[in-house]
């Protein structure tokens, strides 16, 4: 049978048979844990839970045989057991009862809670047992009947029916698991457990024993912590302490089976980028598997070999499971975000997982568990965030733009002398296994420099995971490990192409000059990774994450077509590519036609000067008698266009293509045509199976009954007009085998779109779908004319032969740049006698592989032999300057060049370093003779003592950054070079240039240290050693680590400074061989010696000491400030009562904690699970729940205690309230627990129960409940956008019948709820035409009708559907509005149905009828778009009429050049409000002078609830020029979400009435930023009072981290001239504490010295509001106060101060001066205050004070101005 029940009920029955003697000869019950009877024996429960609210396949077997029996869900056997009545038999001739239960044969029904509550269909009972193959053939087709040979569901007639609603079957006729939908489509979780329990428990679905299985999800995580964190754990019953499933450390993730450990698989995914993980095990030989990001990264076997894993249990997502479904340590909670889980019964294969990998907007399903099982009341304490398919997880590959661009035909100019010149790459970086960049590039540059031509660095690098440098002999670095230097010289002034290529497998790289390989060589971090998620510069050098430049790495040259891929490109695409040096490439990371002005930095732009060939577009080419091979069964396949497509009213396509004849409907899509503006596509041919034709989105040709999938070559062409009434045909070889009209009559297809061959692009960038993908296609001779062709032309056998040539798209113009993935063939292309034509593969040796091919080049010789360049023989002579020492480090001189390129044979040995490329090439742009280029033998070469390294472990990514920032000190200091510089981050090792590097003056055992604010754990060291002299001053540097201020009695860290690495410029000190020292302290002193120490950096790699029990808070949790206790006095009982501690007494309003002596507390009897519940009386919001703690003993009986809200008196069918209590809490006396962090939980009844597995008391002594009564409910405006508007809401409708409830108004009632069930759908009966009608009331202009079609199932019914508008109340004689639902249409949600594109069509009368078609009628909403009509307003105004937007202020195309001195004028006193506020998140927080970009972490974001429209604004009081709105968005996540935002300014307090501020925020890569700005005029600003962001057409959720004003500052207030300094030598001046001597009187001594080493600033202790403040003596008139700031460091800590002035000496009680000082002003070493301006402050006092714990108050000088 299938079932599908939400009840709860253990007695309900699916089905009972009673026969003679026997009352229940067969019962199957309790849907919460079914269970099977025969002949009134009972067998074992199934612990089978069915009653989550979906269909499920249900199946029972029993043999008398042994008395097997056989539980069976969704076609998986669940539990099976024996002995249940042996060797009886079921008695026939009695009565079956399906759905219903009695007690005996001739009795009376049983009542309600007996009766199965739910839906059924499909019964069938056989009289023998069928085998497991057919049980799961019928889990899979789900509204095929079985045919039972006892019972078939097909035999039961209305007869055998009693109460029972009959409906429409839901379930598919071929059925599939829901992949789609679910509570967190598209969503992700986000698991945070530091102060709740954060996790996802599956309940709905049962898991079966497996002996074998996969696991998948999508993972995201930050965490560094070395802790065991465990995405996922699946607990059996009888599972050990360490679980039946189990993966955890992100670090490096490993799978536990069975409680047995694998190996770890040296994964690491925690860096802040999402990855697709999967495992896989195989009970056969233990064999387990471990991909990522589809790739294979780590097998094994012998993991759990021959077991199996049982079923029944429960998998948690976030947790690591030590009990059934609990005993949860925090240290192994995971901390990330995780989306598309799916769990399998089977080990899939690479080749499925790695087609999952690349498509993740496919959600895939799982056979065990799906992503779309989990349910939001799955997930507990889980934030979810929808998923930035743009950003984070795009569907498909961004289609690279391989054409035109910005800097077409032109070239960079980079010149660092005054201005850093550079290139940032915008695209985000994926995790590499290998790599291609290519470009072209002319320098002179002779100073052997390291110049840098390319960095990338990723988070945790040390040198950079990809650079480029040495122009004169270049060599490049992966993952912060050297090459070898290529010997390839650049740097004469003639124009160079260069590629170079890296492969994990065996650390493969190469050099390219000019298309030829001049250098290679292996183990190049050899199986490692290149990490994702870092800054990609052209033309400088990394030091730091997109910064940390050098004048002296800086490159200086020019460069052009800069690509990068993410694969080895063939060798004869890189030829290709010199051949021409006008094909700029199309990288498919980054490519040269992507690049905008917006990515360059200070450099020059020029136009290109190097010749191009020219070229035939209609002959020869890259693929001339070459087939494209599509795949697309694993990565994405597919051609993209190599010319700009322009705008056509005709067109023609041809092309060869061929299919094989599979027997399977294809959706694929031959090739598609998207430009913007579309929805479906302009232009699009799809389905090989039957072939049709879209133009222009709405337009599609009938069906044509055409097959491409013959396994025979086809030679397709299609031609179109806009004129002749949209005529259209499509030919094959030459025929026409179709031809019709009406397609897109009069249009205009727009041109500068994509089109792309093999995938249907869903936007212009791509947007792919597997679903929609060629699969197993060859495709040759693709042409596209703007014409249409004649058939003669068409059927030209030698056009067709030869390739052809389209004006638009030629076959011969395309390259390898416009291909992904694809494989090509070589072919022959003939015509034979009569005309046909031949089309023939040549050798498979012929076959190449465009993209994505395997690296197969590694050097045959050992890595310690130096490669090949040609084999000829080698000169008699060495070369003429052979280097006698290599390089060892960047800032080495490489080796000088040797005098001619010589051609050698390999040399024996490889040198540490190859010498540069020596040149008979003139430096001129023509020489006059060839080059002559030659290879010498190498030299050989002696190296310096190689850099100290450590074979012991240390933590993955440990981050060196523990001391950046930190307070330093030194034994002195020696002129400027003090002691922080050597924690500035700055590892610039030059004293003199540099100025970043810490000196002492030459004195015995000189030291260094650094404060690192808190004990940590200390791994390593590193030292940044001065270069320009003096290195060897370092000898004997010895480091120690320890929490004493006193060095010497800290522990050492490593070993001294030796000879061996004392010249280098990093110094590692690993402290103790991988074990960390603890310690606040880390020192480094010259020990025994008389000298300078000098420190360039020092950089301690250390983590935070790991926290056994964090301690829970609700610090950032609001609720609101005005919550009562709405418990006190309610009706209150509890689970049991002993020793007169009734459940009223926790209600009293009596705190008092002891039991015994104060007689307030409750007491319930020793019990299982002990409860005690509040009756409220009536629903309320519920924020928070207080518990008063018994505190004279047994306080820790509260342990596992739980609180629930709900409007059940069931504890388990009400919500969680906040965490379960731990240990932590039970010690307290007073436990505040918080619900949902913010947000409220309804309903009547509190419950608090003990979940525990001991008998135990429950004592309360008092329980407060926090709650406010819940305000009605408002709606909300629908606004369509371009200014339509829904018209047909709430109006007078009808429809030809109706079925049930399912009135007409449903249509209108504003509701777009695609379940039937959500019981908003109007429905008709099944009759011939059905037909729905609206009544507007009077005649409208229509422009659309929008239908909400039913999508919980039978979409296919409004097939045909008909939309009509007129003045007739005849619906027939009125006209038709758009095209009729087709079958593309009738599968989507939403239809929308243009009238006459674009041109009104008016009318009273709106109708919706199924033409020609006996069906019901079904509609969910019914929208009716015109102009004007009634409309609900904004609730920020009362205005009923919502305005056109206006358009925007300036439409320029002119870059705008703003005024200078604009400032930002909004300050925390600006009026702002929003449309709503999320957990706390008020609007205040984006004028507060805050940045900080994370919302979770920085505490200054605001946050609406997700709904249509949000919105924030801002009241300036009065109007005032805008110039630019400036917005930090949200970047810790969901930047994409400020798409579509609309920016306003204007004196209207309705925005909508205010003109827009330039455009709407459309395109993502415009707020993917952290600042967005949005200029709202240049010489015309927009003008107004009110400023406000709104997205536009959008239901999500509005954050704002900072929003500012640019306009002109307000004049300001001039002080009178005859101010003077008020303090003198009679003031007198106090502060809160004294820190190192440092008095009050610091600030009053004239001295601004604002080096705290001068002496003359005060310092407080770190303290609670500490405060400054000076006595004049009398009251005086003050105008201004000038602070001057501490600028040695630490000007931070005057932030947020106060100054204050009054005649009251509590300081706290005067006025404040001013305002407050913000993070701006306190940057500053000089701070002016004015106080009142024009007016003074009057008062005795004047005080500086910060407010806050832990503060600290420095002032170097303190200057009063008044008037005597």
């Amino acid at each position: 049978m299938w079932a599908k029940t939400e009840y709860t009920g253990t007695s309900s029955a699916f089905l009972t048979y009673l026969a003679k003697g026997r009352n229940y000869a067969i019962l199957i019950m309790n849907p919460a844990n079914v269970v099977m009877y025969v002949n009134q024996a009972g067998a074992t429960a199934s612990g089978l839970k069915v009653n989550y609210g979906k269909w499920t396949h249900l199946c029972f077997t029993w043999n008398s045989d042994g008395g097997v029996y056989k539980y069976y869900h969704d076609g998986n056997m669940m539990k099976s057991g024996v002995n249940l009545q042996v060797n009886k038999e079921i008695i026939g001739g009695g009565e079956l009862i399906i759905g219903g239960r009695k007690n005996t044969l001739n009795g009376n029904p049983l009542g309600v809670g007996y009766y199965f509550d739910g839906e059924m269909t499909n019964f069938n009972m056989w009289k023998t047992i069928i085998d497991d193959d057919k049980i799961h053939q019928m889990s899979e087709t789900g509204c095929q009947n079985s045919c039972g040979d006892l019972i078939s569901w097909a035999s039961i007639t209305e007869d055998e029916v009693f109460g029972l609603e009959v409906e429409d079957s839901e379930l598919e006729c071929r059925y599939e698991p829901q992949c789609a939908g679910g509570a967190f489509e598209n969503n992700t979780m986000t698991f945070d457990s530091t102060n709740r329990w954060s996790y996802a428990l599956m309940s709905s679905k049962q898991v079966p024993e497996m002996k074998e299985f996969t696991m998948c999800w999508w993972m995201k995580t930050t965490d560094t912590v070395g802790h065991r964190r465990t995405p996922v754990s699946y607990f059996a019953p009888g599972a050990n302490y360490y679980g039946s499933i189990v993966v955890e450390y992100p670090i490096n993730l490993r799978l536990w089976v069975n409680g047995a450990a694998g190996a770890h698989s040296g994964m690491k995914v925690n860096y802040g980028l999402w990855h697709h993980v999967c495992f896989t095990w195989n009970s056969n030989g233990g064999s387990y598997k471990a991909y990522k990001d589809g790739r294979l990264r780590y097998s094994n076997i012998n993991l759990r070999s021959s077991q199996t894993v049982k079923g029944n249990g429960i998998l948690v997502l976030g947790q690591r499971q030590t009990t059934y479904a609990g005993g949860f340590y925090k240290h192994w909670a995971y901390y990330g975000d995780m989306a598309n889980f799916n769990m399998w019964s089977e080990a899939l294969d690479g080749d499925r997982i790695q087609s999952m990998a690349v498509a993740p907007c496919d959600q895939v399903c799982g056979d065990v568990i799906m992503w779309s099982d989990f349910t939001n009341s799955d997930a507990v304490n889980i934030e979810t965030e929808e998923i930035d398919h743009e950003e984070d997880l795009p569907c498909s590959p961004e289609l690279p733009v391989c054409h035109g661009g910005a800097f077409e035909d032109k070239t960079w100019k980079f010149d660092s002398t005054y201005e850093f010149t550079y290139a940032k790459v915008e695209q985000r970086i994926p995790d590499l296994d290998e790599l291609t960049i290519c470009f072209w590039m002319k320098t002179n540059d002779e100073t052997n420099a390291a110049r840098s031509l390319v960095s990338y660095r990723a988070f945790g690098d040390s040198y950079g995971s990809i650079v480029l440098e040495y122009v004169h002999n270049m060599r490049m670095w992966i993952n912060n490990q050297n090459s070898a230097f290529s010997g390839m010289e650049v740097n004469y002034g003639l124009w160079h192409h260069v590629c170079v290529t890296w492969t994990q497998k065996d650390g493969v790289y190469k050099f390219f000059k000019d298309g030829v390989m001049k250098y290679s060589n292996v183990n190049l971090a050899k199986d490692k990774l290149i990490r994702g998620g870092g800054e990609m510069i052209i033309g400088q050098r990394q030091t730091t994450l997109g910064g940390g430049f050098s004048r002296s790495q800086s490159y200086i040259g020019k460069m052009d077509s800069f690509n990068v891929w993410s694969n080895i490109i063939d060798d004869d695409v890189i030829q290709e590519l010199v051949a021409d040096p006008c094909l700029t490439g199309c990288g498919n990371l980054v490519s040269w036609s992507s690049f905008t002005s917006d990515n360059l930095e200070e450099i020059d732009v020029e136009d290109q000067d190097r010749e191009c060939p020219a070229r035939d577009r209609c002959y020869g080419g890259t693929f001339k008698r070459r087939t494209w091979n599509l795949d697309n069964s694993v990565d994405w396949s597919y051609g993209s266009s190599p010319s700009v497509i322009p705008d056509m009213d005709a067109f023609t396509v041809c092309f060869w293509v061929k299919m094989p004849d599979t027997g399977i409907a294809s959706w694929g899509t031959l090739f598609s045509y998207f430009t913007d503006g579309d929805r479906f596509g302009s232009i699009v041919m799809t389905y090989p199976t039957n072939l049709r034709m879209w133009v222009k989105n709405w337009w599609a040709s009938p069906w044509t009954k055409f097959k491409v999938e013959t396994g025979a070559w086809q030679r397709l062409c299609m031609t179109w007009t806009s004129s002749d009434g949209g005529a259209y045909k499509l030919y094959n070889k030459g025929e026409v085998v179709y031809a019709g009209s009406g397609l897109a009559p009069g249009q205009t297809i727009k041109g500068g779109g994509s089109l792309v061959v093999g995938q249907k692009l869903m936007n212009e960038a791509g947007g792919f779908h597997k679903h929609y993908s060629l699969k197993q296609a060859r495709i040759l001779n693709f042409n596209m004319w703007d014409n249409v062709l004649s058939k003669s032309d068409i059927a030209d056998d030698k056009k067709v032969c030869r390739g052809g040539c389209g004006n638009v798209i030629s076959w011969h113009e395309f390259t390898f740049a416009n291909v992904e993935n694809i494989a090509t063939t070589k072919i022959r292309c003939r015509t034979k006698p009569g005309g046909e034509i031949d089309i023939e593969d040549q050798e498979e040796d012929d076959m190449t592989t465009v993209s994505s091919v395997e690296t197969t080049a590694a050097p045959t010789q050992a890595p310690t032999q130096a490669p090949t360049e040609a084999p000829t023989k080698a000169p008699t002579a060495a070369p003429t300057a052979a280097p006698t020492v290599a390089p060892t480090e960047a800032k080495t001189v490489a080796p000088t060049a040797a005098a001619t390129e010589a051609k050698t044979e390999a040399p024996t040995a490889a040198p540490t370093a190859a010498p540069t490329e020596a040149k008979t090439e003139a430096k001129t742009e023509a020489p006059t003779e060839a080059k002559t280029e030659a290879k010498t033998e190498a030299p050989k070469v002696t190296t310096l003592a190689p850099i100290v390294t450590t074979e012991c472990p240390l933590p993955e990514d440990l981050p060196m950054d523990a001391a950046v920032g930190k307070t330093a000190t030194q034994s002195s200091r020696k002129g400027g070079s003090k002691a922080d510089r050597a924690v500035d981050g700055d590892n610039n090792s030059n004293l003199k240039t540099g100025k970043s590097c810490s000196k002492t003056n030459v004195e015995a055992n000189p030291w260094w240290k650094v404060d690192l604010g808190e004990s940590m754990d200390v791994y390593k060291v590193t030292i940044t050693n001065r270069q320009d002299c003096c290195a060897e001053e370092l000898l004997n540097a010895e480091v120690r680590v320890g929490d004493s201020e006193d060095i010497a009695e800290n522990a050492v860290c490593g070993v001294k400074v030796s000879e061996n690495v004392v010249g280098q410029e990093t110094i590692d000190v690993v402290c103790d061989c991988g074990n960390p020292l603890i310690g606040r302290y880390v020192s480094v002193q010259l020990v025994g010696v008389t000298e300078s120490l000098t420190l360039c950096e020092v950089s301690v790699g250390g983590l935070p000491l790991p926290t056994l029990a964090p301690e829970f808070t609700t610090e950032y949790c609001t609720v609101p400030e005005d919550l009562e206790n709405v418990a006190r006095d309610k009706q209150a009982t509890q689970s049991s009562n002993k020793s007169g501690g009734k459940a009223s007494r926790a209600v009293d309003g009596n705190k008092n904690s002891d039991y015994k002596k104060g007689k307030s507390c409750t007491h319930t009897k020793p019990e299982l699970h002990p409860w005690w519940r509040v009756d409220l009386g009536e629903n309320f919001d519920v924020y928070k729940v207080t518990i008063t703690n018994r505190q004279d003993c047994c306080a820790e009986r509260l342990i596992g205690a739980q609180i629930r809200v709900g409007n059940s008196e069931k504890f388990e069918e009400n919500d969680p309230c906040g965490h379960t209590l731990t240990e932590h809490h039970a010690l307290q006396e007073t436990v505040e627990v918080i619900c949902a962090c913010g947000t409220p939980l309804h309903g009547q009844y509190v419950m608090i129960q003990l979940t525990g597995s001991v008998k135990e008391s429950l004592v309360l002594c008092e329980v407060e409940v926090g709650g406010i009564r819940p305000e009605v409910a408002t709606t909300k405006a629908c606004v369509v956008p371009d200014g339509l508007t829904n018209i047909a809401a709430g109006a007078v409708v009808s429809q030809s019948t109706t079925t049930g409830k399912a009135v007409a108004d449903r249509a209108v009632d504003g509701d777009k709820n695609s379940a039937f069930k959500g019981r908003s759908c109007s429905k008709t009966q099944v009759e011939s035409e059905p037909w729905w009608k609206v009544d507007l009331g009077s005649s409208q202009d229509v422009y659309q009708v929008t239908i909400t079609n039913r999508h919980d199932c039978c979409g296919e019914r409004l097939l045909n559907a008909e939309v009509r508008i007129g003045d007739s109340e005849n619906i027939k004689e009125n006209a038709v509005c758009g095209f009729k639902v087709d079958e593309h249409n009738a599968v989507q949600e939403t239809i929308d149905i243009i009238c006459a594109c674009g041109e009104a069509v008016k009318g009273r009368y709106v109708s919706v009828q199924l033409a020609g078609t006996t069906q019901a009628l079904t509609l969910c909403e019914v929208d009716v778009l015109a102009v004007g009509g009634p409309t609900v307003a904004p609730h920020w105004t009362t205005v009923k009429e919502v305005t056109p937007t206006l358009e925007p202020a300036t439409t320029t195309s002119e870059p705008c050049i703003l005024p200078e001195g604009l400032v930002n004028i909004i300050t925390p006193e600006v009026a702002v409000e929003q449309s709503s506020t999320r957990a706390g998140r008020q609007a205040t927080r984006a004028v507060d002078g805050n940045k900080d970009s994370n919302l979770k972490t920085g505490g200054s974001c605001t946050m609406t609830n997700k709904e249509y429209e949000p919105w924030f604004k801002m009241d300036l009081g009065a109007s005032k020029p805008i110039y630019e709105v400036v917005m930090t968005n949200r970047m810790d996540c969901c930047s994409f979400r400020l798409r579509f935002a609309e920016i306003r300014v204007g004196d209207s307090p309705n925005p909508r009435e205010n003109p827009i501020c330039s455009q709407v925020l459309r395109r993502g890569r415009t707020v993917r930023k952290e600042t967005v700005r949005v200029t709202c005029g240049c010489e015309e600003p927009l003008t107004g009072r009110y400023i406000s962001i709104q997205l536009f057409n959008r239901t999500n959720m509005l954050t704002l981290c900072e929003v500012e004003a640019m306009s002109w500052p307000e004049k300001g207030c001039e002080v009178p001239n005859n101010v003077v300094n008020l303090i003198n030598s009679a003031t007198t001046v106090t502060q809160s504490s004294i820190k190192r001597g440092l008095g009050a009187d610091k600030a009053i001594d004239g001295d601004k010295n604002s080096d705290i080493a001068g002496k003359s600033c005060t310092q407080t202790k770190e303290e609670s509001n500490p405060w400054w403040k000076a006595d004049l003596g009398e009251t005086r008139s003050v105008f201004k106060v000038v602070v001057t700031n501490r600028m040695d460091c630490c000007s931070w800590r005057l932030d947020d101060a106060e100054i204050r002035i009054g005649d009251n000496p509590d300081h706290t009680k005067n006025a404040l001066c001013g305002t407050t000082l913000s993070r701006e002003m306190v940057r500053e070493e000089t701070i002016e205050v004015t106080c009142d301006c024009p007016n003074a402050l009057q008062g005795r006092y004047v005080s500086v004070n910060l407010t806050g714990d832990k503060r600290m108050l420095t002032l170097c000088e303190v200057e009063i101005l008044g008037i005597r």
